[in-house]
């Protein structure tokens, strides 16, 4: 595991820093650019995400994927390319709101000017019930059996492994090594599946896209089950040590394992 980075409070950036990701919308195209530059929290550790070209270039890759096999609702890739902010994505803009955003304001039409019992203009709670039951029976039901469905028997996708964030916020190493098996044992998962890259109608309160597919990959089953669809759940994922323990055992390369090394 790579050693986190310090830096001391006489030498801490005093300028505000740049994200290392850069996101643009314009009327019809959404582009994501990640820079290859390191990114330091509160604490002075370097945070920043690691295979900054990879993981562009992952997630075009994922995109075209889901789309050729599925029938999971994704962006439709435009271009990739490089720009002074890194190596870019631009793929077409979706409707919708994320799915964390829902219950901002109340989505229902007033009847006679009065809101459904439980429903309240601002901060409604009913609203996000209702996108988020909707949003975890897609996943239960329409996601996770295409998904299962995507197999391999390397645990590697457009020749690099990025696991989740949770994982590799937690163990910084320069990279992870595939494993090689004889049956294809690894399923297809989304890698980064919470609120955030959940979006719905604002009509239905159903879910229309799912969105960011950069830490995509071949992985073990029980990957595929780590989703979220309220931001409480999902940050628990960054601190459930237990969890992340098992995560890490599968992901490391077994010796026996190691045939591309052989």
């Amino acid at each position: 595991m790579a050693e986190a980075t310090f830096k001391t409070e006489s030498n801490m950036p005093r300028q505000p820093q740049k994200p290392q990701t850069i996101r643009t919308l314009t009327e019809t195209t959404f582009t994501k650019a990640i820079a290859v530059r390191p990114f330091y929290n509160i604490y002075g550790v370097d945070t920043s995400k690691k295979w900054a070209s990879q993981r562009i270039m992952n997630e075009c890759a994922a995109l075209e994927f889901i789309r050729e096999n599925t029938t999971i609702p994704v962006p439709r890739v435009i271009e990739t390319g490089e720009s002074e902010d890194g190596t870019y994505l631009t793929v077409e803009r979706v409707e919708g709101i994320e799915l964390g955003e829902i219950g901002k304001q109340c989505r229902q039409l007033p009847i006679y000017g009065y809101l459904l019992d439980g429903h309240q203009k601002k901060d409604c709670g009913a609203c996000q019930a209702v996108a988020n039951k909707n949003a975890a029976n897609f996943i239960r039901e329409t996601m996770l059996p295409q998904l299962a469905a995507l197999r391999s028997s390397v645990s590697v996708f457009n020749g690099v492994v990025i696991p989740p964030p949770w994982v590799t916020e937690h163990d910084r190493r320069a990279d992870w090594i595939p494993k090689v098996l004889d049956q294809p044992v690894f399923v297809f998962c989304h890698g980064d599946l919470g609120p955030q890259n959940l979006m719905c109608d604002l009509k239905t309160l159903e879910i229309c896209w799912v969105i960011d597919w950069e830490n995509a990959g071949f992985y073990e089953e029980e990957f595929l089950h780590l989703w979220a669809v309220d931001s409480n759940s999902y940050y628990e994922m960054y601190g459930n040590k237990d969890q992340l323990t098992t995560l890490i055992a599968f992901l490391e390369q077994n010796e026996e394992l190691r045939s591309t090394e052989d």
